[in-house]
């Protein structure tokens, strides 16, 4: 098991998730943190259980992405040595690599 450290902003959009579905739908929020906490924990298990991001700039960062199950949204994620850091709680669909600059800051941990 490797520890899984949220990025800062990864933890913010967590939150914002959480309540975004909560309002949609009473207890849709807590369902989706369960699969964000099974998410983390596979992650966790088997940090290369998830493959590299496509593209030349992203595999050489070494990002991974895991795809939750459920939700429409996809766990980036880099591995430095033991750590594992969740760099984004990003949806499929939009704003794409927004959160790549964050890997640079991961890294250097």
């Amino acid at each position: 098991m490797s520890p899984v450290h949220l990025h800062p902003d990864a933890l913010q959009e967590a939150q914002t998730t959480v309540e975004w579905y909560e309002d949609k739908r009473e207890g849709l929020g807590i369902e989706f943190l369960a699969e964000l906490r099974r998410s983390v924990e596979a992650i966790s298990a088997n940090p290369r259980v998830a493959p590299l991001w496509p593209g030349a700039q992203a595999k050489a960062a070494g990002i991974h992405r895991f795809h939750m199950e459920r939700f429409p949204f996809v766990l980036p994620y880099v591995v430095v040595g033991e750590q594992v850091t969740l760099l984004a709680i990003a949806h499929e669909r939009r704003r794409p690599m927004y959160w790549q600059r964050r890997a640079l800051a991961a890294s250097h941990h």
